[in-house]
């Protein structure tokens, strides 16, 4: 038996013991100084029943970026709105009919035998 994915289940439903937002630093870019400026990102994660876990493949940025009138780099906090942008979209899965088409196996059952 082949390994399963999402690609091999399409079409095929699932069903979640839980679905829950994540969150996971990136970087977003250098400061005026040409430091890393670390900000935070949201994504969706579901976990089947048989013990895979899953993580959308749409993430949500917490921090706009750019640069101001003399050239220097702005990082604004937008962490609220990515949060309910992530929200809306765990909100569209359905717990007992999961639709993996738009995720992919972020750990398995096996991840930590190794």
């Amino acid at each position: 038996m082949g390994k399963t994915t999402p690609e091999t289940e399409k079409g095929r439903k699932m069903k979640a013991t839980n679905i829950e937002l994540a969150s996971d630093l990136y970087k977003a870019g250098l400061d005026e100084d040409g430091y890393d400026y670390e900000a935070e990102l949201y994504y969706v994660v579901i976990d089947l029943e048989d013990g895979r876990r899953f993580q959308s493949n749409d993430y949500f940025l917490g921090c706009k970026t750019g640069f101001d009138e003399e050239g220097e780099p702005f990082f604004q906090d937008i962490r609220d709105e990515a949060e309910a942008k992530a929200e809306a979209l765990a909100s569209t899965f359905d717990r007992e009919d999961v639709d993996l088409d738009d995720c992919f196996e972020a750990r398995s059952p096996t991840a930590g035998w190794y």
